[in-house]
């Protein structure tokens, strides 16, 4: 088994971190692969030094990336643009439908960086944007199939290697339903059957795990766990990829708190480090051989106010999974 990690410069920094040291620091740990990203289109302005520093580091380092491309990046607002986020479009849209201009500049950014990096032997797979099929960000945009299947048009026919599409998978009834797009005249089709349809054989199929989620209810904060079958659900889809062809990877699976809106983090309700081998454990069982860690900011942070139990159980679970 496999068990990586997501890195982000922004959230580094959100977090109190210098976001080069804390990188150096990630490399330094035996976790692999590493889904690394373009800032969205925040590139257009702030160019791709980090990122090639990022991937200059892995490769010195000997660590297969999963690289994210598109508008749409890991961690809020979700959708990493130059401008405030209301200039492109309403609330509640498929952003690259309603906005035609940025969904040329989207498809530029992308075939800009797939020439400027597929040279670079650390780069193992593209993911193609970060959950697009969910609704997700404080507008609830997302990234329709129809564009979406352009992108990955765009990829393939720069460069041979595999290509990702990760989706929020099944938590519970009612988080299901919220992270399902509108379907025109009939509900949407759930977001990983639409996704495993624009892939072909070799790619992945990546699916983001949560088992605690702290939301607002009539503004009262609360936590919503996972239903029970959320592993075996992950299972089902893995091997319905199988039969395609396709991989299935588990791209996010929680490692960090994910605490009510406006609740200061004492002690997280959401996840603990105790948390993780429950995670990982019910993930091996479902036959899956890469996993990444979401939260390796949340860790470095933690040991640099001397906690280190949250880099311990990450630790633990490599040494098993090596074992």
């Amino acid at each position: 088994m496999r068990i990586g990690t997501t890195f982000s410069p922004h959230r580094a920094a959100a977090r109190g971190l210098e976001w080069r040291s804390a990188f150096r620091r990630l490399i330094d740990l035996p976790l692999a692969p590493l889904r690394l990203s373009v800032p969205g289109l925040r590139v257009l302005s702030s160019g791709y030094d980090d990122l090639d520093w990022q991937l200059s580091l892995a490769e010195e380092g000997g660590k297969p990336v999963l690289l994210t491309v598109g508008m749409k990046a890991p961690g809020w607002p979700e959708f990493h643009l130059p401008d405030r986020l209301e200039t492109y479009a309403p609330p509640g849209v498929d952003v690259a439908a309603a906005n035609p201009a940025l969904a040329r500049t989207t498809l530029e950014v992308l075939q800009t960086t797939v020439e400027r990096y597929r040279e670079r032997r650390s780069v193992e797979a593209w993911q193609v944007e970060n959950e697009p099929l969910n609704p997700s960000g404080p507008l609830r945009w997302w990234i329709g199939p129809e564009f979406l299947r352009r992108e990955i048009a765009a990829a393939r026919a720069l460069d041979s290697r595999p290509l990702a599409v990760n989706v929020f998978a099944h938590f519970n009834r009612r988080l299901d339903a919220a992270s399902r797009r509108p379907g025109a005249n009939r509900p949407a089709p759930p977001p990983a059957a639409e996704a495993l349809s624009l892939l072909g054989a070799g790619d992945v199929l990546g699916l983001d795990v949560y088992r605690r989620i702290g939301t607002r209810r009539l503004g009262v904060p609360v936590v919503a766990a996972a239903a029970g079958d959320w592993s075996a659900d992950a299972r089902r889809w893995r091997e319905r990829a199988l039969d395609a062809g396709v991989r299935t990877w588990i791209v996010e699976a929680q490692a960090e708190p994910w605490e009510p809106p406006g609740r200061a983090v004492v002690q997280p309700r959401t996840c603990r480090p105790r948390d993780l081998a429950v995670t990982v454990g019910e993930l091996a069982r479902a036959g899956f051989d890469t996993i990444l860690l979401w939260g390796a900011e949340h860790w470095l942070a933690r040991e640099a106010a001397d906690d280190r139990s949250w880099l311990e159980a990450v630790l633990d679970l490599v040494g098993s999974a090596r074992a």
